[in-house]
């Protein structure tokens, strides 16, 4: 490596470990190290306070098991002790063992709400911790379930017109479309004066196309302008293990694409497995991509690897049974963040090339 590029991958290292002098921005992790790295550059920090994170996708691409995980991860973290960890399942939805997943304490951290099916009830509910200055990180599960009082209204108007034979009038969604636009001006003012993260789940809707091209979702325009992040979601396939003849689905591999990024402006993907029993399998991941860039000899579908950094040779099982064993995440998870930062390099280095009339130096 010569040393113009040493230089640029300690500028990328620098800047994906003190965003928050950069972007104003105060970061924490998430669950997922390659998601982390996705949003931010950093393997140790993925998602910004002081903001809205909008993940969007379709049927069990894994939205609630991001999100539940990014609570799961905050109860790890000292200067989100006094947090209130909010999960709104609008959708009454959310049947997941969050104490099987993550333990008594984090189950215990987690208030769970199930009564706040419209708007203007989940609005109430977060801004009454807002407004009192209290710092939450709140998941809405999900956008695309919530109704308003309007609509209430105007659907048992409708169903008393019908009865009497009557036609009814107007739509349902421009109400909603109209309400989260005032929503969002409420409170993003209260998000970045608490610090808090609002984490808002959108359910997508199919149209022809590619694996995201051609989706949409409910008030797109309001969600778009109003996020810091968006995070498209989808299978790329499921997980399945075959025991005494017999195939069972035991997870998803998610692929997960940043479409908009204010933290670094970087769009980047990753592929995350969420196992149903196990929650996001980092490791695997780490290492599924470390092979994709060649940094670990292997292929992505074989599971045989050679790792020289870590003197090992075998399978991909026998790996990460040897770095948990041996306590090497950290080493491995360095391992990763350098790789990462010297691929940025590569990615602007054409670039540093160029003439730039603000830098003088």
């Amino acid at each position: 490596m010569t040393e113009r590029r040493r230089k640029l991958v300690k500028e990328i290292k620098d800047d994906a470990n003190s965003p928050v002098e950069k972007k104003s921005f105060e970061l924490f992790p998430t669950n997922s190290q390659m998601l982390n790295l996705s949003c931010t550059g950093s393997i140790d920090a993925g998602f910004p306070l002081g903001a809205i994170v909008n993940i969007i996708g379709g049927s069990s691409s894994g939205k609630s098991y991001i999100a539940l995980s990014t609570l799961a991860e905050a109860t790890l973290i000292p200067k989100l002790y006094k947090y209130h960890l909010l999960y709104h399942d609008i959708e009454n939805g959310c049947k997941f063992s969050i104490e099987k997943l993550y333990g008594k304490k984090v189950a215990k951290r987690i208030i769970l709400t199930h009564n706040t099916d419209t708007l203007e009830s989940w609005l109430d509910d977060l801004y009454s911790y807002l407004n009192e200055g209290k710092s939450v990180i709140a998941v809405c599960d999900s956008w695309d379930a919530l109704t308003t009082e309007v609509e209430i209204d105007k659907f048992e108007d409708d169903m008393k017109n019908r009865a009497k034979g009557k036609d009814s009038n107007g739509s349902y969604g421009m109400n909603k479309a109209k309400g989260s636009h005032q929503v969002f001006r409420l409170i993003l003012d209260k998000l970045e004066s608490t610090n808090s993260l609002l984490i808002i789940i959108s359910q997508t809707k199919d149209k022809i196309g590619s694996i995201f091209a051609g989706k949409s979702r409910v008030c797109a325009n309001s969600l778009d302008f109003n996020s810091s992040l968006l995070i498209w979601t989808a299978v790329k396939e499921k997980i399945k293990k075959t025991i005494k003849g017999k195939s069972y689905q035991v997870g998803v591999n998610t692929l997960v694409k940043i479409t908009k990024n204010r933290i670094n402006g970087r769009l980047r993907d990753c592929i995350m497995s969420i196992k149903y029993d196990l929650g996001v399998d980092n490791l695997l991941d780490c290492i599924q991509y470390m092979v994709e860039v060649k940094a670990i000899t292997g292929t992505v579908t074989k599971q045989n690897i050679s790792c020289k950094e870590f003197d090992f040779e075998g399978t991909k099982s026998e790996f990460i049974n040897h770095i948990e064993e041996n306590d090497l995440e950290n080493k491995f998870y360095h391992f990763v963040q350098t790789t990462w930062n010297e691929i940025e390099a590569l990615l602007i280095e054409d670039t540093e090339k160029r003439k730039n009339k603000f830098k003088h130096e």
